[in-house]
This record gives structure tokens, C-alpha cells and sequence, in this order.
């Protein structure tokens, strides 16, 4: 018994031993500086082991040994050269960690930077669970590392600051870094994103250098405002949020921006391995600074703003708008202003250009000097809109810059547009509008249109040499007799060298007087002509005399000479052909003209022994005549044509006759077998394009059935052979044959029959 007892004895304390050993104790550091492993130094009495939390609020602790805790409370100092080990859950809020030691938070606990003081770092951390930054600024000292394994949550409602020192303090996340709290995160230390940052609320200011190979998400609304040194993205940038890219930065991996994309200062570089989803799809995106793209794809912007520098080998292509406010643009890439989109000049500043412009949709030329490099072509093959209010300069580099005007350049503005380059107005293209170029000692051709006004008005080039081409044309548009404001007047202040076209228009129903004097074009002295001047003659009795002097070309009304209409012929039915008198007859005659513009007329004479009538103002070139009750049997008749323009009329020259076949003794038969031959007229006649044939055969015959054009040209054959007594019906097509008179001519034996028929399509 005695021995039963001292067992149960043995067992009750080793268990209350071992309970008391795992159970978990808060231990709180009495403050000043001591040694972690000193038990006096906290209370109650003993040394936080792994199953306890420490509370250090003041003082300094040093680690002597490597320490594994569940949790620690730090206000005041933790240092020394060994390790502390966060099991659970550690609360910073404010205080220092330094030494050469590591603090470890581990899979599964917490690390929470909490308090408005400063956290300050001396000592590097390896974050291998969760990080909450709750409050306080949080502050790194040189050569110190955050090394982000796990979570790192971004939650402070306000702004804070992660800083560091001048030498390489830096965060390296090789986890998770998430902003959710609504405020601005200013990095400033050496931040280097080897896994994943997603900005889900608020903004992160990256402030110092670093590198990304993992991946951004920015989110709606959110900001990410890369500054400080330079920074490398070798990983991918993608959200639809904002990036402002502030610092000297290169590009290498996917950039994919949905919301707005800003390059406000240094260059921001897109290298050969980047890839450009999107950079603001559908934004504006905005070039202060500089941005230069060398990724070998053509990059395609919806909007542009530009007042910095736009650089590199790619090739821009702007969809909607461009504003260019100064700055400049160069590379060996091109920009193009696709077919419906709009780039803005403005501003006060010079816009400088380095490469290509292809202009397909439309300039405005607002305000600003505009200068084009050596080699540099602007290609104006939409609209250009020449309207600044004061005078400005389009300039150039001394070898070879030029200005192609492929499309329309519009001068509107009131100030001086002073071209100092070469000014190339290319065949079918035009310059038109009000006021005044000055091209002086530059090249400048002109195998185009030149139009003053809009739709009235004067233009004026300030020109030594004003040339012209033979596919050059002058337009002028005139509608009362005051110039600039209701004709329109070309003003040369050099010599004029004239070839090319004059159009002259008379608008808005403005009809001239007989002696009216229009001086549309004024010069110090011309060289040559225009090879062709359109509309002389007004069509109402007036036509313009030109007057060409040693310092203006006028036009001077005059009453109209009328020029007769030309000469025509008779085309069908043709010469000498036999006609039945009781079928009608399709005349058809060759169109006359008139040079004048008159309105023709044609009349039609039919003339013999029991027939002379004459039908008047046929507007068109052919005419049926019915001829049945008219036409006598066995008779022939002539006929002929003149035409009119009711001033003069002219005769055709042709006179062509037709006959009608004598009367027959046959009488009605109703019997099956016809009792004659017959060739009747085709139906419909005009037709478009089948027509029927019909004919009857008495007796049994050689049959040939064919179709002749108007020249006697054989064109089809219907029938060619031996066929039996009865009628018969053919369809015809002439689906492949032009408009016009055709004959059909129908042989036997016995019979011959040739009748007309009209196709019209």
C-alpha cells in the first residue's frame, strides 16, 4: 500500500509539471536594457519560451540566443545578434528591432505594424506568414531587408510612408503585397516585386529604384505613381487603373493599362521584348515626359496628349485625337492620324518633328511654330487646317524636310503662315481658303488645284515665283461683283507663271451683265497661259471675255456668240429598204452636239408623191412613226432630219428612202395551213432583251431566218433549214448585244421579207 501511494504522488506532480510547462505565459519587460534570457528582467519571473507572448513597451532587450515565441507586443527595443521566431501573433506599435539577428515571422502568424508611432528597422525581417500594415510610419535602415515570403497586407486608412535609409535598404516581396486601405502608400526604399503587388484601393507611390519580374494589377480608381531612380518591369503591368510613370523606367514584359497611362517626366522606355496590350483603351493617354517604344509593333492610341517627347523605332497610329502642345516627336517609327481622327497644333510652344507624319484624317493648325528635322516628311493626305489667329512658321532643317500636300490644306486663319521648307501641292490635291501664305526662297510646286476662298474669298501667296503645271487648275467661284467677298481673287505678289486650268463658276444663281469686269488675279508680272479656260460661256446669252494685262488677269462679260449644233447622220431604217405599210417605223438618228451647252431639238421630214409631213422638237434620237392609214402600197418614200438649238438649225446632210410592197389579192383563210408566206413585226418592239418572231409557210420550203445589225452585219441565225407548212414562233435573245436598231429577214424560195425591230436597254 505504501508503495501504491508513493507512485500516485509521483504521477499527480509530474503531471502538474508538465501542464505547468506548456502553459502559455505573458511576460512584460520591466524596462531599461538587459539580456531576454535574464528571468529578473520580466514579469512574473522567467523567460518567454515558445508557448509565451512577450510585452517589451520601454526599454532595450538584446537576444543572446535564438528565440521562439507565440507572440510579442514591441514599443520600446529589441536588438542583438540572434534570431526571434513569431510563432502566433506580433503587434508593433513603434519601437526599434536591430542587430544582426533576424525576426522571423512564421507560416501562419502575424505581424501587425500597428500605433502611430514610427516603426524603425535595424534588423532584417523574413515575413513568411502575414504582414498587416495598420498604421505608423514604418522605416528601414541601411543595408536592411524586409523579405516579403507570404502576405503583405497594405490596410492604413491614411497616408504613411515605408522608408529607408541611403544604402540599400530595400523590400523584396516574394509573396503577396495588397493595398486595400483608401490612402497613399509612399515606398521609399528599394523595392523589388519578384511574385505579385496588386493595388486594389488607393495609391502606392514607388519613390526609390527597383525591379518588378512578377506581376502588377492596378484596379479601378487606384493610382500607381512610379518615381524616384530608375525602375525595370520585366514582369507584367495590367488593371484599369492608372500608372504615372515619373522616373527613368524600362519596359521588358506585358504592358496591359485599360484605364490611363501617364508619362509625366524622364523617359519611359518600351524595350524589343515588351509587348503593348493596351496602354489606355480609350484614355487619353498623356506624354509630358518622354516615352519611347521599340517593341516592333505599331502602337494604336484612341487619344494623345503631347507635350514631351514621343521616341522610337515603333511606328503610332492615333484612332480618335491627338492634342500636340509643344515637345517633340522623332524615331524612325512613323505617326499616323488614321482616316477620320483629328491632330490638334496648339499651344504656345514649338512642335518639333524628328519623323514622319502621315496625315489621313485631319490637322488643325492652331497655334505654335512647327518645325520638320532634316529628312522629314510631313504627308498631308487628308485635311489640313491652317488656322492660327497670329502669324506662325512652318519651318524645316536644311536638308531635306518637306511638306507633301497630298489631300486639301486649308488656309483660314487670320495670321501670316509663313512656310520655310519645301511645299509640295501634288497632282489632285488643292489649296484653297482666305489670307496669306509667304513661301520666299524655299521650293514650292504646284501640279494641283488651287482654290481661293471658302467658298468666296482671297487668297494671296507671298511668292518671288508663283508656279503652275500643265495638271495644274485655278478655281474661281463667282457671285456678284465685289472680289474677296463675292468672287474670288488669287493674289500673287511675285510673277505669276501660268499653264493649266481656269474653272470658272458662277454660284448661288448669279447671273452677269454685259460689261461686268471680274479681276481674279493680280501679280507683279505673269509668264504663259492657261491652256484650258471651262466656263467662258454662262448659258445665258453672256460669256466672259479674258483680259490678261501686265497686272491682273479680269474677265469682262460680253454678249454670247452662238455656235450652231454639229452634224449628224441618219442611221435606220437604212437606205433603200422595203417597209410594210401597215407596221409603224422606228427612226433613229446619230446624237448632235452643241458647244454652247444649248438644248438640241430634231425634226423629222417624210416626203413623197401622197405623204409630206414633218414632226417638230423631238428631244430624243429616235422617233416611232405609225405609219398604218399614212403609207400608200408599192410607194416610196424619202426622208431626212435637221436639229435646232432655236437660234440656229442645221440639215442633215443624209437623205435616205424606204418602200412599201404592193397590195396582195390573198383573201382571208381560216384552214390551219397558212395560204401565204408572212413575216410579222417582232413582239414587244423596243424590247429588252427577248423578243418573239412569228412567220407562215404555205408549203413546204428552205427556210432561213436571220438578225442584222444596222450596218448589215450579221449577228444571228434562227433558222437554216428545210421546215413544213404552218406558223411558226422564235424567241430571241440579245442579252450579249448593245442597244440599237437590228433587222430580221426572212428567206425562201419564193419569199423574201426584212423588217426592222428596236433593242433598248
Amino acid at each position: 500500500m505504501k508503495t501504491l501511494g508513493r507512485l500516485l504522488v509521483v504521477l499527480l506532480l509530474s503531471v502538474f509539471f508538465t501542464n505547468n510547462a506548456l502553459a502559455q505565459t505573458t511576460y512584460t519587460w520591466n524596462g531599461g536594457s538587459g539580456d531576454w534570457n535574464v528571468a529578473t528582467n520580466w514579469t512574473p519571473v522567467g523567460v518567454p519560451g515558445a508557448p509565451d507572448n512577450a510585452v517589451i513597451n520601454s526599454g532595450t532587450v538584446t537576444l543572446t540566443t535564438d528565440v521562439t515565441v507565440a507572440g510579442v507586443e514591441l514599443s520600446g527595443t529589441l536588438s542583438g545578434g540572434f534570431d526571434l521566431v513569431v510563432t502566433n501573433l506580433m503587434i508593433w506599435n513603434g519601437g526599434v528591432m536591430q542587430g544582426a539577428g533576424r525576426t522571423q515571422i512564421a507560416t501562419g502568424a502575424t505581424l501587425r505594424l500597428s500605433g502611430t508611432n514610427q516603426q524603425t528597422l535595424y534588423r532584417q525581417i523574413d515575413n513568411n506568414g502575414t504582414t498587416v500594415w495598420e498604421a505608423g510610419q514604418f522605416y528601414l535602415g541601411n543595408s536592411i531587408a524586409f523579405n516579403n515570403n507570404g502576405a503583405f497586407l497594405d490596410q492604413h486608412p491614411s497616408g504613411q510612408t515605408l522608408s529607408g535609409g541611403a544604402n540599400g535598404c530595400v523590400f523584396n516581396n516574394n509573396g503577396t503585397y495588397t493595398k486595400s486601405g483608401d490612402s497613399e502608400s509612399d515606398i521609399r526604399v528599394y523595392f523589388y516585386n519578384n511574385s505579385s503587388l496588386d493595388l486594389q484601393a488607393g495609391i502606392i507611390e514607388l519613390n526609390y529604384s527597383g525591379t518588378s519580374d512578377g506581376t502588377i494589377d492596378v484596379g479601378s480608381g487606384c493610382l500607381l505613381k512610379v518615381g524616384g531612380i530608375p525602375w525595370d518591369f520585366s514582369g507584367s503591368l495590367s488593371g484599369a487603373g492608372t500608372i504615372e510613370f515619373w522616373s527613368p523606367t524600362t519596359i521588358r514584359g506585358v504592358y496591359d493599362i485599360t484605364g490611363t497611362t501617364i508619362f509625366a517626366s524622364n523617359l519611359t522606355m518600351f524595350d524589343t521584348t515588351a509587348t503593348i496590350v493596351s496602354l489606355n483603351n480609350g484614355e487619353e493617354l498623356l506624354i509630358q515626359g518622354t516615352a519611347e517604344f521599340n517593341t516592333g509593333d505599331v502602337i494604336v492610341l484612341d487619344s494623345l496628349y503631347l507635350s514631351g517627347h514621343l521616341q522610337g523605332s515603333d511606328s503610332v497610329a492615333i484612332m480618335e485625337s491627338m492634342i500636340w502642345n509643344g515637345g517633340v516627336m522623332q524615331g524612325a517609327g512613323r505617326t499616323q492620324i488614321a482616316t477620320g481622327a483629328t491632330l490638334r497644333l496648339s499651344g504656345t510652344n514649338q512642335q518639333t518633328l524628328y519623323r514622319q507624319i502621315d496625315n489621313n484624317g485631319t490637322t488643325v493648325w492652331e497655334a505654335g511654330q512647327f518645325y520638320l528635322g532634316n529628312s522629314i516628311a510631313f504627308n498631308n493626305n487628308g485635311a489640313f487646317l491652317d488656322q492660327h489667329p497670329s502669324g506662325q512658321t512652318l519651318s524645316g532643317g536644311a536638308n531635306g524636310c518637306v511638306f507633301n500636300n497630298n489631300g486639301t490644306y486649308t488656309k483660314s486663319g487670320a495670321g501670316q503662315s509663313d512656310i520655310r521648307l519645301p511645299f509640295y501641292n501634288i497632282s489632285s490635291s488643292e489649296i484653297r481658303g482666305t489670307g496669306t501664305m509667304r513661301i520666299l526662297w524655299y521650293v514650292f510646286t504646284n501640279e494641283g488645284t488651287v482654290s481661293p476662298g471658302d467658298s468666296i474669298g482671297t487668297l494671296t501667296f507671298d511668292i518671288t515665283n508663283y508656279p503652275t503645271d500643265t495638271t495644274s487648275s485655278l478655281n474661281i467661284e463667282i457671285s456678284g461683283l465685289l472680289a474677296g467677298t463675292e468672287y474670288d481673287r488669287l493674289e500673287i505678289t511675285g510673277t505669276a507663271n501660268l499653264s493649266g486650268m481656269l474653272n470658272i463658276n458662277l454660284i448661288n444663281g448669279f447671273i452677269p451683265a454685259i460689261g461686268d469686269t471680274f479681276e481674279i488675279m493680280t501679280y507683279s508680272s505673269y509668264n504663259g497661259n492657261f491652256s484650258t479656260i471651262n466656263g467662258l460661256n454662262t448659258g445665258s446669252g453672256v460669256s466672259f471675255d479674258v483680259e490678261l494685262n501686265s497686272t491682273a488677269l479680269k474677265l469682262i462679260t460680253i454678249a454670247t456668240p452662238n455656235n450652231p449644233p454639229s452634224v449628224f447622220s441618219l442611221l435606220a431604217p437604212p437606205d433603200s429598204i422595203v417597209l410594210s405599210s401597215a407596221d409603224s417605223i422606228n427612226f433613229l438618228w446619230s446624237k448632235s452636239s452643241d458647244i454652247d451647252g444649248d438644248s438640241l431639238f430634231y425634226n423629222l421630214n417624210i416626203f413623197g408623191t401622197s405623204l409630206d409631213t414633218t414632226i417638230e422638237n423631238i428631244a430624243d434620237t429616235t422617233f416611232e412613226f405609225i405609219s398604218a392609214g399614212y403609207l400608200q402600197e408599192n410607194t416610196t418614200y424619202n426622208w431626212t432630219m435637221s436639229v435646232t438649238d432655236h437660234i440656229d438649225t442645221v440639215a442633215c446632210p443624209d437623205t435616205f428612202s424606204f418602200t412599201t410592197p404592193p397590195a396582195t389579192n390573198i383573201e382571208d383563210n381560216l384552214d390551219p395551213i397558212p395560204l401565204t408566206y408572212s413575216l410579222k413585226q417582232n413582239y414587244p418592239n423596243p424590247f429588252n432583251p427577248n423578243t418573239t418572231i412569228e412567220f407562215d409557210l404555205p408549203k413546204t420550203s428552205q427556210v432561213s431566218l436571220k438578225i442584222y445589225n444596222i450596218l448589215g452585219e450579221e449577228v444571228a441565225i434562227l433558222v437554216s433549214d428545210r421546215m413544213s407548212a404552218g406558223s411558226y414562233k422564235f424567241k430571241w435573245g440579245a442579252s450579249n448585244l448593245a442597244s440599237g436598231v437590228y433587222i430580221y429577214r426572212l428567206e425562201t424560195a419564193e419569199y423574201t421579207k426584212t423588217k426592222m425591230m428596236m433593242l433598248m436597254k
